[in-house]
């Protein structure tokens, strides 16, 4: 319904509910993934974005749903939350790491997704939280928090072969 597009959205364990006039609305989905739990909404642009516990990053764009999960490239489909950064692209963090989901000029289907983990310098690969200001990600975990500058992440270093032996039959 109309009235629905303009009130505030909140997501819950059951699911994506609406808040309307000081009243909680629980309309029946069709579609099950707007019947799981969510841990974290953002907007981009007219996609609604929820961050879902098992189901990846659920968009939602008018009556269009569609989803990214590990098989589009997400570290994990247990996300924890969801941030559109001044850029236009997306964080999601999840208990195996950030997921950076480049989406300035749109977000699409199979979009590139780069991963930071403990491998690349973060505290812990479980992340609570993000936030980017000024091109610098602030990432917390349970161990604390990390800061780097959004474009100038190294990959993390190769690590080195030693070969011990060789045999030849």
């Amino acid at each position: 319904p109309a009235d629905a597009e303009r009130a505030t959205r909140p997501g819950t364990h059951a699911g994506l509910c609406y808040s309307d006039r000081g009243r909680v609305r629980f309309p029946p989905h069709a579609n099950p993934l707007l019947n799981t739990r969510i841990n974290g909404i953002a907007k981009h642009g007219a996609h609604l974005l929820l961050a879902t516990m098992g189901h990846g990053l659920v968009i939602k764009s008018g009556e269009r749903i569609w989803q990214l999960t590990e098989r589009e490239g997400l570290l994990s489909d247990f996300c924890n939350d969801v941030l559109v950064d001044e850029d236009g692209d997306l964080w999601v963090s999840s208990n195996q790491g950030l997921s950076w989901i480049h989406a300035r000029d749109g977000l699409c289907e199979t979009p590139k997704i780069n991963h930071y983990t403990y491998a690349n310098g973060l505290l812990a690969s479980k992340v609570n939280g993000v936030a980017v200001t000024d091109s610098l990600v602030w990432v917390s975990n349970d161990n604390g928090l990390t800061v780097f500058h959004k474009y100038r992440l190294r990959s993390p270093p190769r690590p080195r072969v030693y070969i011990q032996q060789i045999r030849i039959n």
